[in-house]
């Protein structure tokens, strides 16, 4: 277990210290057009980055619904909870498009329009669901 531990430790300072290089060529390594020169190099280390993570965000929570599958049931149901919350927020979204004066603009058009009215209805709904929670623990800590 110590040498899993010490093995991602220097993982983790190896993507340190090119984290750090990468940060520092994109900001100081000089401009051509106005533009930075590692510009392209920087973008694909942020998506090696995005990948690591999320290839360790799927491999674990798989890993341990394998290892623990009354745990894997849970899981499972929350994920449905979620796309039920988020199957409402669609069907609650308009993809009406909006009549705006003087704007002529490509963002509006339905699937646009659709997903940002999910996107809202569901921070709505999320807030909501936050807020009485809240209110119930409190109410269920007066209680005991």
């Amino acid at each position: 277990m110590l040498k899993k531990i010490n093995l991602l430790s220097v993982l983790l300072g190896i993507l340190l210290v090119i984290s750090v290089v990468m940060v520092s060529l994109f900001y100081f390594a000089g401009e051509t057009n106005g533009m930075p020169d590692y510009t392209e190099s920087y973008i694909l280390w942020s998506y090696t980055l995005f990948g690591i993570a999320i290839l360790i965000t799927v491999t674990f929570p798989v890993i341990q619904m394998a290892s623990n599958p009354k745990g894997a049931l849970k899981t499972i149901f929350s994920i449905v909870i979620i796309l039920a919350i988020t199957a409402v927020a669609y069907t609650m979204a308009s993809d009406k498009e909006l009549v705006l004066q003087g704007y002529t603009g490509a963002d509006n058009v339905t699937s646009t329009l659709k997903q940002t009215g999910t996107g809202l209805y569901l921070t709505y709904i999320l807030f909501g669901l936050a807020i009485l929670s809240i209110i119930a623990s409190e109410i269920r800590d007066l209680i005991k």
